[in-house]
């Protein structure tokens, strides 16, 4: 399966996804971690998913894990959350437009996810 007109193959997507989200500084401690890295993937072969967060993205990646929607959602709003309180340089570079600081809010899951996809888009290109 290729991936938009990037000609990416499912097994590029996942190494590309685990090799960034490691460069930002992404605790993979946390359960959120594989929600993310699942649901970069699942963008990647469907980017209309990040336009329905709710009904479509949230649950696609429920199913995968046998757990609610309402979990997904929990696992990566905590993963956005360590990452905000200490990100990497290259997550300050991402989110420039956020102003990363420690009055600032981050961004919705969707904003993030959908950020952090188009930065492994642009890695690749490089």
């Amino acid at each position: 399966m290729y991936y938009f007109n990037e000609n990416i193959t499912a097994n590029e997507m996942a190494i590309l996804v685990i090799r960034v989200t490691s460069r930002l500084g992404i605790p993979k401690s946390l359960i959120g971690y594989k929600y993310l890295c699942e649901g970069l993937i699942l963008i990647a072969a469907n980017i209309d998913l990040i336009y329905n967060a709710t009904n479509e993205f949230y649950p696609a990646i429920a199913e995968m894990n046998g757990v609610s929607s309402n979990s997904v959602q929990k696992g990566l709003s905590k993963v956005i959350a360590a990452v905000w309180a200490s990100p990497s340089e290259e997550m300050k570079q991402i989110f420039a437009g956020y102003g990363i600081c420690e009055n600032s809010r981050p961004p919705k899951t969707i904003e993030f996810i959908a950020s952090v996809y188009a930065y492994i888009i642009l890695e690749r290109k490089k």
